[in-house]
Formats: C-alpha cells, sequence, structure tokens
C-alpha cells in the first residue's frame, strides 16, 4: 500500500513534472511565437513601409512622367503655336501686300471714274442749258447758242463788222427768243452803222428800244439811232431823239452826250 501510495506520489510527481514541462514547453512557444509575431509585425511595419516608399516613388515617378508628358505636349504645342503665328504672319504679309495692291486698284478705279465722270460732264454740259449773264441780265441758254454769240462778239472785238451782222442774222434767225436777243440786237444795229447800212440800223435800234426797254445798254441804243436818223438826214427826229435821252437818263454819260450833239445840231427846225 505504501508502495502503492509512492507510486501514486511518484505518477502525480511525474504527471507534475510533465504538466510543468509542458506548460513550460508551451510558453516558450508562447513567448517564440510572440517574437516571431513581433517581428512578423516589424518586417509588415517595414514592408508596408518599402511599398509606401514604393508608392511615393511610383507617384513621383508618375507625377514625373505627366510632368515630362506634359511639358512634352506643351513644347509640342508651342511649336504649333509657333508654326500657326508664322502662318499667320504670312498670310499677314501677302493680306497686306494683296491690301496695297487692292487700294491702288480702287485708286486707279476712282481716277477712272473720275475722268469717266468728267468726260461725261463735259459731253453733257454740250447738250445741256447753261446760265449765262450778259449785260447784267442772267438767263438759260443752250451750249451751241452761247459758242455762237461769244463768236460774234470776238469779231465785234476785232472790228470785223462785216462779218458781225451776216453772222447776228443766221444767229436771230436760229434763236428768236434767245436771252442774247437785246444784246444781238444792239450789236447788230451797231454793225448796220458800222456797215453805213444806217436805214436798217435805224430799224434794229427802234426794235431794241421797243422791245427791251429795260436792257443796260439801252441809252447807248437811243444815242446810236439819234446817230443813224442823222445819217438818214432827219434832223429832227434826232434831236427828239437826244432829248429823250436827256430826260429819261440824267447825269448819265449817255446824257451828256446828248447834250453835246444836241447843242452841236442848234434849235430844232420847224416843219
Amino acid at each position: 500500500m505504501g508502495r502503492l501510495a509512492g507510486l501514486a506520489v511518484l505518477g502525480t510527481a511525474s504527471l507534475l513534472v510533465g504538466t510543468a514541462r509542458a506548460q513550460l514547453f508551451e510558453d516558450v512557444q508562447a513567448r517564440n511565437a510572440i517574437i516571431e509575431l513581433r517581428q512578423s509585425v516589424t518586417r509588415l511595419g517595414q514592408a508596408l513601409d518599402e511599398i509606401k516608399q514604393v508608392q511615393d516613388e511610383i507617384k513621383q515617378a508618375q507625377a514625373q512622367a505627366l510632368t515630362d508628358s506634359s511639358l512634352f505636349q506643351l513644347s509640342e504645342r508651342l511649336q504649333q503655336l509657333e508654326d500657326a503665328l508664322a502662318s499667320i504672319r504670312g498670310a499677314n504679309e501677302v493680306l497686306a501686300r494683296d491690301n496695297q495692291l487692292l487700294q491702288q486698284q480702287v485708286q486707279a478705279l476712282q481716277a477712272s471714274q473720275t475722268a469717266y465722270r468728267e468726260q461725261l460732264e463735259q459731253r453733257m454740259a454740250k447738250f445741256e442749258p447753261q446760265q449765262v449773264t450778259v449785260d447784267g441780265q442772267t438767263f438759260t441758254a443752250l451750249p451751241e447758242e452761247k459758242a455762237a454769240f461769244d463768236g460774234v462778239l470776238t469779231l465785234v472785238r476785232e472790228g470785223k463788222f462785216a462779218d458781225v451782222e451776216p453772222a447776228l442774222g443766221e444767229f436771230l434767225t436760229r434763236y428768236p427768243e434767245s436771252g442774247y436777243l437785246p444784246a444781238a440786237l444792239f450789236w447788230l444795229g451797231n454793225a448796220q452803222y458800222a456797215n453805213e447800212r444806217f436805214d436798217l440800223a435805224k430799224q434794229t435800234f427802234e426794235k431794241l428800244v421797243q422791245g427791251a426797254p429795260t436792257y443796260a445798254r439801252l441809252p447807248e441804243a437811243e444815242l446810236a439811232l439819234a446817230n443813224s436818223l442823222i445819217e438818214l438826214k432827219d434832223m429832227d427826229g434826232a434831236k427828239a431823239r437826244f432829248t429823250r435821252v436827256l430826260s429819261t437818263y440824267p447825269g448819265t454819260p449817255a446824257a451828256e452826250v446828248a447834250a453835246r450833239r444836241l447843242e452841236a445840231l442848234g434849235p430844232k427846225t420847224s416843219g
């Protein structure tokens, strides 16, 4: 019994020892596991750090790559813009030359149009009535009418009264209602007087006095009429005309001439 008890005690001690060993083993294992776990955690942290570093490097690389790509794209775009700008400048130069050429063409066209308009106006002026002023009277005359009368005045200034008379006869036949009529009659009468056609001169001056009472050179026409009457030996008629000039145009040069002629003619004779 004691032996059994000893064995039991021994068995119990062995069990306790085994249990202690087992517990000790488990503790060592646990510690080792903890150490390994800690090491694993450390390695994991290191790995995570490395991963993070790699990720940062990747991001930096990506960012750097993106920046390089953007710079390349920007440089490429800048080159495109420079090319486009050069093309625009070239187009502007062409446009400027074209614009200058166009302006020259426009100026030439304007000059041509101006010349054409002037020529047209000159041509039209040959047919359109014009305003003219003769002896203080303003009226409208056809270009050929004015040219014809101007030609007569040229003959008058040259003293070619032999040519003046037929020229004015033709003029009055062609333009019987002309505004030049009083002046034409005045110079016709003077031409007839100069050509010693006194009876015709008398008739012409009488027609002028009766038909144009407001004509500016009427006093001269009255004197010429009186002189024509003298040449026709109508002294009383001449004196009557000189007297009329004195009473109608007192204080004028024509009145002074009339007074001298009356004095030279002497008193009026009775019929």
